[in-house]
């Protein structure tokens, strides 16, 4: 690979697929021969899902009619985003979740800037009074508290923008200097559009925040703002606009409370979930046997049959056992039949996960 390519993690060194272990027929007996590697691949510039859809399915058809009593049924092609490898449909509705919480911080921001605002207006109502009536037309007066807003939030986006790059460096720096380093693919980096996108609701935010303020501020009547001098006065409309954004960002706060204390409470629960063992005194490994080392079935089985009595042996070591399922990760699935019902296809069948333990004839790993 060229320099500087490192998948699926921080890999040095690739060796082919079947030095060790030969490739066994897909309708092998035994589900862990690995003889269903995942294939990645990069599209060329230019390249859509689609026509490498296409291109794949075209391959599939040449295997098909090529190996037909393995491949007959497998003549379709699919090639998705690697994004949705890594971002199952749980992980993207928690993140769909988070974006939901943002939008409501965002929300509640803009109506705590319009309160403050009608405040603002109100203690400023002499001097557009007075503006007002020394010819001010109602458009200039809503351009001048509109350009004041947007002066605002133009200097609150330059400085969170140049906090967002300096975090964002910060970040990456640090999980690059870990001892075991993320992988190399993931990187954190300011994306252009999602800038331009959050510059853009900064400017509607402002915009919509100061609006409606500067709207009901100039159409207050100047003589009897001037005769009440210069206090100020809140107009019934403006007095009904405060108190319903005062509810909204009560509403808010009680929204996104619930959810974060939800969100807290389901982390809590999966960090508590009863795996069967104590997990805070469990000490795992995985390994590997090659087929130079352990050609067959029993001298494999002797391997696990002599570490599991040696290790049960040592006084530090409680129990010991070998498995393909670590916290509920599973092994593999497969199709079942109900019993007292009838399939007249395999895709009727329901599809479950299963668990497995290692047997003679599935000594990949332990």
């Amino acid at each position: 690979m060229p320099p500087g390519f490192a998948f699926p993690a921080n890999e040095d060194i690739w060796i082919p697929l079947f030095n060790e272990f030969p490739p066994q027929a897909r309708n092998h007996p035994n589900p862990t021969g690995g003889n269903t590697p995942l294939v990645l691949g990069a599209l060329n510039p230019g390249v859509t899902i689609e026509q490498a859809n296409s291109e794949a399915t075209l391959f599939a058809h040449r295997l098909a009619e090529q190996f037909a009593d393995t491949n007959k049924r497998f003549n379709t092609g699919l090639v998705q985003p690697l994004l949705n490898v890594f971002t199952p449909i749980q992980l993207r509705g928690l993140l769909y979740f988070m974006l939901g919480v943002c939008v409501l911080v965002l929300l509640l921001a803009c109506a705590n800037v319009m309160n403050m605002q009608f405040a603002r207006a109100t203690l400023r109502a002499k001097e557009l009074a007075v503006r007002s009536s020394l010819g001010a037309t109602r458009g200039r007066l809503i351009r001048q508290m509109l350009t004041e807003s947007l002066l605002v939030a133009t200097l609150g986006a330059v400085i969170g923008v140049l906090l967002a790059y300096w975090a964002t460096d910060f970040l990456q720096a640090t999980v690059q200097n870990l001892p075991v380093p993320i992988p190399a693919y993931i990187s954190f980096e300011i994306d252009k559009l999602v800038l331009a996108f959050v510059v853009f609701a900064t400017m509607a935010a402002a915009v919509v925040s100061g609006v409606i303020p500067a709207w009901m501020a100039s159409k207050a009547n100047p003589v009897e703002v001037l005769k009440e001098g210069g206090r100020g006065s809140t107009s019934r409309a403006a007095a009904i606009i405060t108190r319903g954004l005062v509810v909204a960002q009560i509403v808010l706060t009680c929204v996104i409370l619930i959810s974060a204390l939800l969100e807290l409470q389901s982390i809590l629960k999966t960090q508590q979930l009863d795996y069967g063992y104590d997990t805070t005194a469990l000490t795992t490994a995985r390994m590997g046997l090659m087929d130079g080392a352990y050609p067959t079935g029993d001298a494999r089985r002797l391997f696990y049959d002599r570490l599991l009595r040696e290790i049960r042996t040592s006084p530090e070591i409680e129990s010991a056992a070998v498995t393909l399922r670590f916290r509920m990760a599973f092994a593999g699935n497969a199709r079942i039949e109900l019993e007292g019902r009838a399939y007249t296809d395999d895709k009727d069948r329901p599809n479950v996960n299963l668990k497995t333990s290692p047997t003679a004839t599935s000594p990949r790993s332990a």
